[in-house]
């Protein structure tokens, strides 16, 4: 676990889980989708949007898989914001990959 930053970035191969965790203070973390809509045949175009988590003080938090067509950004990785910014969060990117 390294400490989190206000902008958080790992890699992702499509198969990275995301892993938060809280000290004393509760946080928010934004996932960031590079995609702005998905197209499926037989279901049409669906908007996409940021997704938003609220993480309680003294908590784990475990997110993901990442689809790369939504959320990698040009250089493979995902971003995410974390507000406030405040000491005892923690982040860790682990893949899942075989």
């Amino acid at each position: 676990m390294q400490n989190a930053s206000p902008t958080t970035s790992f890699s992702n191969d499509g198969y990275t889980m995301l892993v938060i965790k809280t000290g004393a203070s509760a946080v928010s973390a934004t996932l960031k989708t590079q995609a702005q809509s998905i197209s499926q045949n037989g279901y049409g175009t669906t908007a996409l949007s940021d997704i938003p988590l609220a993480i309680p003080a003294n908590s784990v938090v475990l997110a993901g898989p990442f689809p790369q067509a939504r959320w990698n950004t040009s250089q493979g990785t995902v971003n995410v914001t974390i507000t406030p910014t405040v000491a005892g969060v923690s982040v860790s990117a682990v893949s899942q990959a075989q």
